[in-house]
């Protein structure tokens, strides 16, 4: 919230939902909304419509085994847990990295405060504030060319919280 200096809030809906109104919350305004409904939600999806929220992104999940992964060896990049010394050039990677996500997507936020928010989830991974893992990924020459933030869910599933390459590769 301090980045879009405005109050932020998830809205949580569920299939019990009626189509006639959104379950009732205390929102502050100036706010930021958003909330996140599964594609066979269509009546969750319509009931937001017709309250005004709009479409700025949709989210797909991707699955693999992470040994079929681990089996796709590379003489030309290697993978590595991310380090103290990786937070200039990955924060530097999350700020200039991103034209076309929600944040950048979403009239409402300026382009400044949409990048400081990719750098602001760097960086809250690299604190321990958020996630599981930091991966980098470099070249031969050991320049850091992206990154890979991953959370591992309760079902022990690996997913990729934020993906970024260098804009020159």
């Amino acid at each position: 919230s301090e980045r879009l200096h405005k109050n932020v809030f998830s809205l949580q809906v569920s299939p019990e939902d009626s189509q006639s109104k959104l379950p009732s919350q205390e929102i502050v305004s100036p706010a930021f909304i958003y909330s996140k409904v599964p594609m066979q939600s269509t009546e969750i999806f319509s009931l937001l419509i017709n309250n005004n929220f709009k479409i700025i992104d949709i989210n797909v999940q991707l699955s693999a085994p992470l040994i079929a992964l681990a089996k796709s060896p590379s003489s030309m990049l290697t993978v590595r847990h991310a380090n103290i010394h990786d937070e200039e050039r990955l924060i530097s990677i999350a700020y200039d990295g991103f034209s076309l996500d929600r944040f950048h997507a979403d009239p409402e936020i300026n382009d400044e405060d949409a990048s400081q928010i990719k750098a602001d989830w760097v960086q809250n991974y690299l604190l321990g504030k958020r996630g599981d893992f930091t991966l980098v990924v470099q070249n031969a020459q050991q320049e850091i060319l992206g990154f890979l933030l991953l959370i591992i869910n309760t079902e022990g599933d690996c997913i990729i919280d934020l993906i970024a390459m260098d804009m020159k590769y």
